[in-house]
């Protein structure tokens, strides 16, 4: 096992790296498989990112068990392709892990429609069940609990699904990075960070830097609109996108789906950074971004917070009543008690066969709506100020 101190750190520069788009309009095993093969080889090829004799982890989203038609999880066609084409580089070994948000990662894989292509392809499911720490690559934070895979593979590639998120704005290939952080560790970093969502923002993003997986291969050619990542809409995109730079990754596509990248949290932070949000300042390769890009903006989740100028005494006593916050469609709800179990500050309760919220203590990280198997809890809007 490599020392934590001796994981792979790239020095975050303002400099966007290439970013490949490719057209895939469905899921059909060879197109996929050439989308994936044409968006790494317009990169240098997966020889440049794999050596032989390497250990790879490949890092797909893998938030709850859901079938692959609902698009809350890397399509297993897209992890099929990217199987195949590292094993063209001569790898000693492909892991396929993540760290779900409920459940097992073998049973989730299952429903996803993962786990028969990891056997089909002589992979290995690799399951994140514990935790050491490493030390983070610049920064503000200084130490992150990551799964051992993390440190002992070789090289990452990171597979996002390209969906809306109801805390985040946008999860890309920034906030994939988090499956890294195993099992009840995660609603940890949720409470940390309470309401203050850029606090959030910002661990994803030096998470990120820490990990940094090698490539990004996106999954775009359907993805999630709404209230995402768990319950939105499926929505055709039509793209695999790849590049080494996370941030000109998730860059491009916001401009694909029509996204103001400075209103996507993880972005905002980046930019403080110094890095660009400008289109235009990302080197494009592959098929033209006019001819893949969104005529019609994708739906974002309901607006979820507002930053007002306000002391802040005013300012909490208002927080509860205007900002929108997770509701219960009783209707849909079979009582199943996911999200009582994941709620990070406890907010969530169950009352014979109802699940109540506490929105006094509710820091509207939307966990709940993330795992809910039902679908069945909606983003309230809050109340509107006047003017």
């Amino acid at each position: 096992m490599k020392s934590p101190d001796t994981l792979r750190q790239d020095t975050p520069h303002l400099k966007h790296a290439p970013v490949s788009l490719v057209r895939c309009g469905e899921y059909n095993s060879d197109d996929v498989q050439r989308a994936v093969n044409r968006a790494v080889e317009e990169l240098g090829g997966i020889r440049r990112f794999v050596k032989p004799g390497d250990v790879v982890l490949l890092k797909p989203n893998q938030l709850v068990a859901a079938p692959p038609e609902k698009c809350v999880c890397t399509h297993p066609e897209v992890l099929r392709a990217v199987i195949r084409l590292v094993q063209t580089a001569s790898p000693k070994a492909i892991w396929v892990g993540d760290s779900p948000g409920v459940g097992s990662t073998k049973g989730t894989a299952r429903k996803a429609g993962l786990l028969a292509v990891i056997e089909e392809e002589g992979a290995a499911l690799s399951p994140f069940t514990r935790s050491m720490e490493v030390s983070a690559t610049g920064g503000v934070f200084k130490h992150f609990q990551v799964a051992p895979q993390v440190v002992e593979a070789d090289v990452i590639i990171n597979l996002p699904k390209v969906k809306t998120h109801s805390q985040m704005v946008l999860t890309l290939a920034i906030k994939n990075i988090f499956g890294c952080v195993v099992g009840g560790r995660k609603p940890g970093w949720h409470l940390k960070a309470g309401r203050d969502y850029r606090f959030f923002a910002r661990m994803l993003l030096d998470l990120h830097r820490t990990v940094a997986p090698a490539l990004n291969i996106v999954d775009g050619v359907m993805g999630m609109e709404g209230d995402g990542p768990g319950n939105g809409t499926p929505v055709e995109l039509g793209f695999i996108a790849a590049g080494s730079d996370a941030v000109g990754v998730d860059v491009v596509i916001s401009h694909l789906l029509g996204v103001d990248p400075a209103a996507v949290y993880v972005l905002a932070e980046a930019q403080q950074d110094g890095y660009s949000l400008r289109l235009e300042d990302v080197p494009l390769v592959g098929e033209p971004f006019e001819q893949m890009v969104r005529p019609v903006p994708i739906t974002l989740p309901q607006p979820f917070d507002l930053q007002w100028k306000l002391p802040g005494w005013l300012k909490r006593r208002l927080t509860s009543r205007i900002t929108a916050r997770p509701r219960i469609n009783q209707l849909r709800c079979k009582a199943c008690g996911q999200c009582v179990e994941i709620c990070p500050p406890d907010a969530m309760s169950l009352e014979g066969d109802k699940v109540v919220i506490d929105y006094s203590t509710c820091i509207r990280c939307y966990c709940c709506q993330e795992i809910c198997p039902e679908g069945a809890i909606d983003t309230k809007k809050g109340l509107k100020l006047l003017g």
